[in-house]
């Protein structure tokens, strides 16, 4: 009786959190599109208590990748998540999850692109924005 008391608990718990955005049980999934100096996002806002799960698909003719660093910046060191070229050959498709921590990522503006030579330069970029 204790035990189905406490999971009957913890289950509401789980529950309210869920519904005041605290805690999201379920990915929030996203599609990405890569073709060839372009990335396509079918969310561009994006909140530090959600999970989400990041559909990437390369349609491009050749290797891209899927790095997120600061707006405007382009120093690889700087990366805060990402997918390598190695991953996303032409006609890949795989699965991320990412979480867009407060501690990490503070609220502000943040994109998404290739650093492959050339690309970001041709507009592989996609802003985003973490509220």
């Amino acid at each position: 009786m204790k035990k189905i008391l406490l999971t009957m608990l913890a289950l509401g718990l789980v529950a309210s959190m869920s519904a005041c955005g605290i805690f999201s049980p379920t990915p929030f999934e996203v599609m990405v599109t890569l073709t060839d100096y372009k990335i396509e996002l079918s969310l561009t806002e994006f909140s530090p208590t959600t999970l989400y799960k990041f559909v990437i698909t390369n349609k491009g003719n050749m290797p891209h990748e899927f790095l997120l660093l600061p707006m405007g910046n382009t120093d690889r060191t700087h990366i805060l998540k990402g997918v390598g070229q190695n991953e996303l050959k032409p006609d890949a498709k795989i699965e991320r999850f990412f979480r867009f921590e407060r501690r990490l990522m503070p609220a502000g503006n943040y994109e998404f692109a290739c650093h492959l030579f050339g690309h970001y330069e041709n507009g592989m970029v996609a802003l985003i924005k973490i509220q």
